[in-house]
Order: structure tokens, then sequence, then C-alpha cells
């Protein structure tokens, strides 16, 4: 896209206009955070940076109201220059000033692109634009010293879902960009932070629906997985803290370009991660596998949340955990574990903190996609079909088999368990390591 010279001329006016509106309070440090994409974890290393005296800004496609007085700026970036380079460019001139020590954080990208976009469009055009372009600006100043963390996540490695090869061609090309310092990518698991300042309802509202905090409100957990047929499923949970702090001292490396695995050394399997949760909210855990097949269909017709194809892929491998060697010598300090983040939270609070189960919503979903896609209604029955008969007839299917390595394990029901009969084959079946 090429954009004119009276759009170049109405950006350069906007963001001067911005800028005669940023608060003359000084900070009390040289450092410049800029933040592409106003997501949940970038909002959250926002806030950290606003904490250490931090100049910060953040890059959102919403409307911004530059008149409001607040710590944090926000940059409007429009859908239709998102894929230029020179816009970048021309908000890095702007927006950085005479910041001598710069950390670019990209967060753009995502498992379900928005109306009017493809997914190669935000995992792989937006971001490499956006941080070429950004180059490009600071360059000019040669005195200046810029780290660029771009945060990605372990489908990039070889999963096949749409998600997972564009967020694998998006990390290509920036390890690819001319004139790049020092760039490190972030492949995190499953991101975890306890509820923090006011945040927390909009954050699970709008950003982790079908999460594991809201499962736990259920009667029964929802595991993505044929029982008769399970395949290990490995989470990392990584603590949101520490993906700031490794992005802080991201200055320390060496110059050059990486990619490490953000993951927390605790390996815990789909069932130990679910049950974190209803243990932390007091109430029992009662898994309920839903088929692999009924999780495609449902994920590939009606994405939402969590519910999206490149999970159900990650839940049908036989994953094996990663090393978290490398990102634990980069925070600099023992990695936080679920148990770390939580011990000063109470079961009510958080509980009272999180938004209804969004099976409401889900259905609500479902119903829409139905109505303005009527090819769906087939796949969808089938789905629904295949459930049904799997929670009435599964009693027939062989008793679950866990084996680690080449030692089977005890076997227990295949559809629900007690909570006795987890605490037993727990530790056995499910924790250990190969």
């Amino acid at each position: 896209m090429i954009i004119t010279h009276s759009f170049v001329k109405l950006l350069t006016h906007v963001t001067q206009q911005s800028l005669c509106r940023f608060s003359t309070k000084r900070t009390s440090s040289n450092l410049a955070v800029l933040i592409l994409g106003n997501s949940n974890i970038g909002n959250y290393i926002a806030e950290t940076s606003i904490e250490k005296g931090h100049k910060v800004l953040v890059t959102t496609r919403s409307p911004v109201d530059n008149n409001k007085q607040q710590p944090i700026k926000y940059i409007h970036t429009p859908v239709a220059a998102q894929k230029n380079r020179y816009f970048w460019q021309c908000v890095a001139e702007h927006y950085l000033g005479d910041n001598k020590k710069i950390l670019i954080i990209n967060t753009i990208g995502g498992s379900v692109a928005a109306p009017g976009q493809t997914m190669d469009d935000l995992n792989v055009r937006i971001p490499s634009a956006a941080v070429e372009g950004i180059v490009n600006g600071i360059e000019k100043n040669p005195l200046r010293d810029y780290s660029i963390v771009h945060l990605s996540t372990s489908a990039a490695e070889n999963l096949k879902a749409p998600y997972g090869q564009t967020k694998r061609e998006g990390e290509r090309i920036l390890m690819s960009i001319p004139g790049v310092d020092r760039l490190t990518i972030l492949r995190m698991s499953y991101v975890a932070e306890a509820l923090f300042k006011d945040q927390v309802k909009q954050t699970y509202k709008e950003q982790h629906r079908l999460s594991a905090e809201e499962f736990a409100l259920l009667p029964f957990t929802p595991l993505i997985g044929n029982p008769w047929d399970y395949k290990r499923v490995i989470i990392q949970p990584v603590a949101m803290d520490d993906v700031a702090t490794a992005a802080y001292n991201t200055f320390n490396l060496p110059k050059g370009r990486r990619i490490i695995d953000a993951v927390d050394h605790e390996e815990m399997t789909q069932e130990r991660f679910f049950k974190f949760y209803t243990d932390l909210l007091g109430k029992k855990f009662r898994p309920l596998y839903i088929p692999i097949e009924v999780g495609k269909i449902m994920a590939e017709n009606h994405p939402f949340g969590h519910c999206t194809p490149y999970a159900v892929e990650f839940c049908a491998e036989n994953r094996e955990g990663k090393d978290s060697k490398e990102f634990e010598e980069l925070v600099g300090k023992p990695l936080k574990t679920l148990d770390d983040l939580y011990q000063t939270q109470s079961s009510r609070e958080f509980e009272l903190a999180l938004p209804r189960p969004p099976i409401i919503d889900f259905t609500a979903v479902v119903l829409k996609n139905l109505w303005r896609n009527p090819t769906s209604i087939l796949e969808t029955t089938k789905a629904m079909g295949i459930l049904g008969y799997f929670l009435i007839f599964s009693g027939k299917k062989p008793s679950l088999n866990l084996t680690l390595g080449t030692k089977p394990l005890a076997t227990y029901k295949t559809v629900s368990m007690s909570e006795k009969d987890f605490n037993t084959n727990s530790l056995n079946n499910r924790l250990c390591n190969p």
C-alpha cells in the first residue's frame, strides 16, 4: 500500500499535536518503552514500566483520547496504515523524542484475525512492517541503544494450524530484517498472572475467554483429548512478571538475534494444570474429556477465546517439556510457579473477581455463526453427535491406560473421575517425567 503525500502530512500534523499533549513531568529514567499492540501482557508490562519510572507508549488500533491525562500514552495506529513501514517510521520519529535507550516490545499477533484482516496480516505483515519501520526511525540517531523483544508462542515451533504457520513465518522475517542490533524472540506457552489492580474483569472478559480460571467455575472441567487414545499434554505456564523482567534484561545480552523458550521449569499435565484452579477456588475437580474430533470441528467453525484450531492441535500432539534454563538465566532469578503467583490470593476474592463462565456467551457465538454460515450446521451437528455418543457409550471403550516411556501405569475411568481417584493416580500417572 502506498501512503499519499496528503496522508503523510496529516499523519505528521496529528503526531505533532499529540506530542504537545504529552505530560511535561519528567520520568526518573531515560528508558522509553514502546509496546506494539494493546494486548493483555502488553498492558501489564506498561503498568510495571510506569512504576519503574519509564516513559511508556502503547500503540492501538482503537481511537485514542489524547486529551486524557494518563501516565501511559496511547498511539492510534489506523488499520489502513499498519502494513506500511514508513508509517511506523513516522511513529518512531515523532514519539520517541530524544530518548537514548529504547525497549520495543512487539505483542502484535493472535490466533484469530480481526474482520478485514488475514492471519498472515496479523502475524507476519504488520509485525514485520512495525519493527522494520521503527528501527529505520530509531537509527537516524546512531547514539541510541535499543532492544527489540518479540513475544511469540510455542505454537510457532512446528504446529501446522494457520496460527503456528504464520507465527513461524513472522519469526523468520523478523530474524532476517537488516540492521537490527539486538532482537530476542520469546516463545511463550500459557502466560499466567494473579489478579492485578482494577483490570481483571476487563482482561478476562475480552482476552481470556474459555480460560482455565473460568473453567474452574463449571461443575465439570472440559479437557481436550480422547481418553482411550490419550496423548500426554504438557503445559509450562510462565508468569507475566517473569516475561516483563526478561524483556528489560535483554539489554544485558550481547548484540545479536536469538529465540528463547519462555517457559517455567514446572511441567504440568493438562489435568494437573486445570486442577490447580479448581483447588484455588475450593471446588472438586471433575474432568470431562472432549474427543479431539469434536474439538477440531468446534474450533474451526466457532473460534472463541482459547477455543482455536492451534489449541486443539497442541492437545492432540504428544508434547515434551521445554528446557527453561536459558529463560531463567535471562530473568536472573528463580521463575515463579503458579503457587507463587496465587499464594496471596484468597479463593473467595479470586472467584468474585472472575466473570461468569462464558458458556452462555460461547453458545451465542455458535448460534450466530450457524446463522451467518449455514454450511457449518452439518459439521456442528456431527460434532454434537460424536460428543453425545462418547458420553453415552464411553464405558464400552477401553479404560485409559497411561504410559510414560515404556512403563505401563494404573488405569481409571474414561469420562470422569472422583477427587479420590485423581489424587490416587495423579502423582504416578500424570506428573512424573519419562
